[in-house]
Parts: structure tokens; C-alpha cells; sequence
């Protein structure tokens, strides 16, 4: 178990590999699994961080939900394409971001439109769109957009729960009820209510128990690692075999 100290105002994820990347104003810092600081980057093209997003270990999506800009970082937090300007691509208001599993590509949601866009990074002239996605889900605004095992899963702030497949046709639906938060990671569904994180999982085993993250601001999990947030500290464990 190790911990490490951020800013409260910091946004952070955790990859695939273990290591922890934290977003504070403009200033990119990777973790590694050590806990030693790997690498620094300012990214001041982009503005203030406000939400970052591991892609795969070989790649990092920051984004500036305020200036509507998103960049890719390599692992070593090098630029490694364009800013993509969402405002300039003509889109309306994007309020959340979420990496697929596609190739180049990325979930888009414009909350002023209620439309969600595959976007292709390198062909931004061709984009995968579904208008109207809250009239055709019956949903309201969305709080928590996420890719994964392949499909895409959608929670609005009435708790109404949503997967898509790739293609963006509607899987399935149910109803997680009132909520503050919400976490989806390997099939795990962590829920924040009333102040706590509960799983509606039933079977199988989580790679952490309820009273490491029961009070945590923030979760995130890969196989047998996680990070909660307390306070001012990132708890990272991993779990043993």
C-alpha cells in the first residue's frame, strides 16, 4: 500500500499498468508503480486540465472541458498529434470524453445537442453519430460516459443505466436508482450513495474490499490494482495473488 499527495483541485487516473497520471492547472506528472514521479509536462496549448483519461499504456487523453480542447500524450508525456479544437469541428457543447477501444478512436457527447459522435482522431472528416440520444433512451442529462469490454455504458442523473454496443444501439437498460457517483471497470459496477461506494456486483471477486474505498471522493481500478482519493491522498493497493 503507498500513497502520494496531490492538490485537491488535481485530477488523476490510474492505467492499465499501475501507473497514476495527475493533471494539476496545466502540469501533466506521471507515477510510476514505485510511487517515484516518472515524468512532467506542461501542456500549456491546452489550458487547465479538467479531465484526463488513460487510453491505453502507450497513450493519455487530456482534456479542457472549458476551452473545449482535447491533445493525446505518448508515455512519456510527449504531444503526440494536434489539439483538436471540438468548438472549431463544429461541435455544439462536449461534456464528456471517453476512450474506445477502437483504434484512433473516442466517445464524444455534446450535451447541447444530445448527440454522441465515435470521432476518428485521423479521419475527423468521418464520424460515427447518433442524434438525439437522450429522446431516443428516454434519458436525462447524462453524468458518467465510459467504454468497456467493448461496449459503451451511459448513466444519466436520474440513475437510469444504459449500454450500447460499438455501433451505438441499445443493449440494454435498467435502473441504479438515486446516485452521486459512479465507477465501471471489468464488468464491476461501483456505486456512490449517500457518501458511500457499494458494488452491485455479486459474484467474483474485487480487486479491493468495501471499507478501502467506502468514503473515497474518487475510485479507479485495473485488474489487480486501485487508487481511491481521500482527502489530499492517493491510496494505491494492489491486490495479491
Amino acid at each position: 500500500m503507498d500513497s502520494i499527495k496531490i492538490d485537491l483541485k488535481a485530477t488523476w487516473e490510474l492505467d492499465a499498468l499501475g501507473n497514476i497520471y495527475v493533471a494539476d492547472g496545466d502540469l501533466i506528472t506521471k507515477i510510476d508503480t514505485s510511487g517515484a514521479v516518472r515524468y512532467q509536462q506542461s501542456v500549456k496549448r491546452i489550458g487547465e486540465v479538467e479531465k484526463i483519461m488513460s487510453v491505453n499504456s502507450m497513450r493519455t487523453l487530456i482534456f479542457s472541458e472549458n476551452q473545449q480542447l482535447f491533445m493525446l500524450l505518448d508515455n512519456t508525456l510527449t504531444p503526440v498529434n494536434e489539439v483538436y479544437d471540438l468548438s472549431e469541428l463544429g461541435y455544439g457543447y462536449i461534456s464528456m470524453l471517453a476512450p474506445s477501444a477502437q483504434p484512433k478512436k473516442v466517445w464524444l457527447y455534446d450535451q447541447l445537442n444530445s448527440t454522441l459522435t465515435l470521432f476518428d482522431w485521423a479521419r475527423t472528416g468521418q464520424q460515427q453519430r447518433i442524434e438525439n440520444v437522450q429522446g431516443i433512451l428516454g434519458a436525462q442529462d447524462f453524468i458518467y460516459m465510459k467504454e468497456s469490454e467493448n461496449n459503451l455504458h451511459l448513466v444519466d442523473k436520474q440513475g437510469g443505466y444504459f449500454i450500447l454496443d460499438r455501433y451505438g444501439a441499445l443493449i440494454r437498460e435498467s435502473q441504479l436508482g438515486l446516485i452521486e457517483s459512479v465507477y465501471i471497470e471489468e464488468g464491476m459496477v461501483f456505486l456512490k450513495i449517500n457518501g458511500s461506494w457499494v458494488t452491485t456486483q455479486t459474484s467474483g471477486e474485487s480487486p479491493v474490499m468495501d471499507e478501502i474505498f467506502q468514503k473515497a471522493a474518487k475510485i479507479s481500478i485495473h485488474r489487480n490494482q486501485a487508487v481511491v482519493q481521500q482527502n489530499e491522498m492517493l491510496i494505491k493497493y494492489s491486490k495479491k495473488n
